[in-house]
């Protein structure tokens, strides 16, 4: 009796609230789970470097594989958003293309590796020309190993999801441990970039193995539907990786500025410094991550009617969350990265950006699901603008403390303009769902 009556006061709160809480539990509590171990590992494998690199050498890994995750921004970063869309809505066919279209866009990571490694060599700059080769390889192998991540999402599988998206980064800070460790004077940045990715893509591919035994993964086309052509896919495909490169180009152009303003120490104290705010992403993604796997089972209208709602709760566990960590930051930096205390003030207020960023995260999701993925570029192209003129002009005064104000402002205006832009659009438009 009491298992019912909890049931029904679940369904009315999630009528109430716009919000599948049985839902959210189940699923959530297993991304989530997975999340905060993939965290973790990151936080390990930051805290390895603080301890055994000097701020010098940390820098210019961090460097290099910035410069790696710059290239696979020429691959179609769109096609894992356009995979879930388009399988949640039971288009298989789209889905089997898009796939195919983002495996060709890998040559268009090569072409700007190589022209990177060109222009290093050209420079006698054989460690980035090296460098630059060993990060674009690592990680287009694990992007594209990692793709049943978002086959997964849509097939409610979010428990080995969570085994997986764990499995990564645990086992790439258990060979930056391994090398540390076992290493009597301090590795070269290109060895630990090549164990550190290696690991990475022998975890992914060892998952994709052992999950694709056990579930009929890749979408296979339903002869009944029509077959769509690249050219009807290529104009929102192209519209979404568009905004996901711009949407992740931010922290990527942060450590390139950092590095070519300031040097490789600075750009080690910037690191450390975003290093723990950066993960409350996880939170905000997870939730995207549910919304996206239930793309078709609640109507826009239904949706976007909740997301005030949605708004103010998602903004009262951010604060608790950012609350938290900027009481226990002091303990924190001091038990993680006593090297790097002096900028604890720094990733404080870091952190206070993250309040909104998490909240309005669904306001983009929205937006794709709306159809409307083709305003994201302007959206993401002026929080990019903010950001670099702000870098620009702040970095050479302030140092590493402008290029973090920078950041604030950026995210800033990520809240802000995602938020502002959905209720416009309600406004002014009536948004529908795209017809499978």
């Amino acid at each position: 009796m009491t298992v019912q009556r909890i049931m029904k006061m679940a369904h009315v709160a999630s009528k109430r609230l716009g919000i599948d809480i049985l839902f959210l539990t189940r699923s959530g509590g297993w991304l989530m789970l997975g999340k905060f171990a993939q965290s973790l590992a990151v936080i390990a494998t930051a805290t390895l470097f603080a301890r055994f690199l000097a701020p010098e050498t940390y820098g210019i890994y961090k460097y290099l594989l910035t410069l790696g995750e710059i290239t696979l921004l020429a691959t179609l970063s769109g096609a894992g958003v356009a995979l879930m869309r388009d399988l949640s809505r039971g288009r298989e066919a789209a889905a089997r293309e898009v796939l195919r279209l983002w495996r060709l866009s890998f040559l268009g990571q090569a072409a700007v590796a190589l022209a990177f490694a060109g222009w290093y060599w050209a420079h006698s700059n054989t460690l980035f020309a090296l460098g630059v080769l060993i990060a674009a390889a690592g990680q287009g192998a694990i992007m594209w190993l990692s793709r049943p991540f978002y086959i997964l999402i849509v097939k409610e599988r979010f428990d080995l999801l969570t085994y997986g998206s764990a499995t990564v980064p645990l086992a790439q800070a258990l060979a930056v441990a391994s090398v540390l460790l076992l290493s009597h004077e301090e590795p070269s940045p290109l060895f630990l970039l090549a164990a550190y990715l290696t690991a990475g893509a022998a975890a992914a591919g060892a998952f994709l193995f052992v999950v694709s035994r056990r579930l009929d993964l890749f979408p296979k086309p339903n002869p009944d539907k029509p077959h769509p052509s690249w050219r009807e896919l290529f104009p929102s495909l192209t519209s979404l990786s568009l905004s996901q490169t711009l949407g992740s180009v931010m922290p990527r152009v942060e450590a390139f500025l950092s590095f070519q303003l300031l040097g490789p120490a600075a750009l080690a104290a910037y690191s450390f410094a975003t290093a723990i705010p950066r993960q409350f992403s996880f939170f905000s993604k997870s939730l995207e991550q549910m919304q996206l796997a239930r793309s078709g089972a609640h109507t826009l209208e239904a949706k976007f009617a909740a997301f005030p709602r949605k708004w103010w709760l998602a903004f009262a566990g951010s604060c608790a969350i950012v609350g938290a960590y900027w009481v226990a930051a002091p303990f924190i930096f001091s038990l993680l990265f006593p090297q790097y205390i002096s900028v604890l003030p720094l990733s404080q207020w870091f952190a206070l950006a993250y309040a909104f960023v998490i909240p309005s995260s669904a306001a983009y999701t929205l937006l794709v699901q709306g159809g409307k993925e083709r305003c994201l570029p302007y959206l993401w192209g002026l929080i990019l603008a903010v950001f670099v003129v702000s870098a620009s002009i702040l970095a050479p005064q302030l140092g590493i403390s402008g290029v973090l104000i920078a950041s604030v402002l950026g995210y800033a205006t990520y809240a802000l303009a995602g938020v502002v832009s959905l209720l416009f659009i309600l406004r002014h438009t009536k948004a529908t769902p795209r017809q499978g």
